[in-house]
């Protein structure tokens, strides 16, 4: 009987523990979904349908992840307590919400 509850609640934990990981916000005009990889060194984005890696690059605060869009431009995502913030071209800032 036991052993037949472990796996529902394993599956279950496995389910919630995998969400932490995953944020979806709304960055300006632009629809954005990170999920962490490689232990936090890279981020992986969707952007407007567009999916990159971005790389973890050093940081006075907070969590920066840099990388290049299709188009050429540089993306920047800034986190720090749960706030996201995002650069293009290390132009105005747009607040992710």
């Amino acid at each position: 009987m036991i052993k037949k509850l472990i796996l529902p609640v394993l599956v279950i934990a496995a389910l919630f523990a995998c969400e932490k990981l995953k944020t979806s916000a709304v960055c300006g005009s632009y629809d954005v979904s990170m999920r962490y990889v490689a232990d936090g060194e890279k981020l992986s984005v969707r952007i407007n349908g567009e999916s990159l890696l971005l790389d973890l690059v050093p940081s006075a605060s907070g969590e920066k992840y840099d990388g290049i869009l299709k188009n050429g431009d540089t993306l920047t995502l800034w986190g720090k307590g749960g706030e996201w913030t995002m650069f293009i071209n290390d132009g105005q800032e747009i607040i992710c919400k």
